[in-house]
């Protein structure tokens, strides 16, 4: 388990918090609790969604531990997080069009935060709009409604070039 999930959970955790030792000290004690308490464990769908909401409630604690004068709720609207390419990069890179690739992840960086992070969950985790809420602290229909406006955004941002990529998708 913790060699399967551990990348994703570093790589998570890094958009949440800049600190890769931090996270690294919250994934790997992540781990630890799961091990010693593995008795009293009730099973789950989903692995990965309760990992990743563990996980970014301990960055949280941890940051309001170490920075206690700093404003770093995960729950608010303004704190960091920074999307960047996995399958996407991939496939763009091999279409060759690097310019098509800078205006993507900059249509996906002008997001606020909390767009980015939600796209990120459902997008690239395939979580469902009910485990995007429990991960965030935030209501059912508030994740549906940031996943919207994200979308609306990057159409309204990247409309050419987005049916430029889907017909080269449809076409290869």
């Amino acid at each position: 388990m913790y060699l399967h999930h551990h990348p994703h959970l570093i790589n998570y955790g890094i958009r949440l918090c800049r600190d890769q030792e931090l996270v690294e000290d919250c994934v790997h004690d992540l781990f630890l609790e799961l091990w010693k308490g593995r008795k009293g464990l009730s099973p789950t769908n989903s692995i990965r969604y309760y990992l990743l909401r563990v996980l970014r409630n301990k960055i949280h604690t941890r940051l309001k531990l170490t920075h206690p004068t700093a404003d770093v709720d995960l729950y608010a609207d303004h704190y960091h997080f920074q999307v960047e390419y996995s399958f996407e990069e991939h496939l763009i890179r091999e279409l060759g069009n690097e310019q098509l690739q800078g205006k993507l992840l900059a249509a996906l960086n002008a997001l606020p935060a909390r767009q980015k992070e939600i796209v990120y969950l459902r997008f690239y985790n395939n979580f469902d709009y009910q485990q995007i809420a429990s991960i965030m602290g935030i209501g059912y229909q508030t994740a549906r409604t940031h996943v919207y406006q994200a979308v609306k955004s990057l159409r309204v941002r990247f409309a050419v070039e987005l049916c430029i990529l889907a017909l080269l998708l449809i076409i290869f």
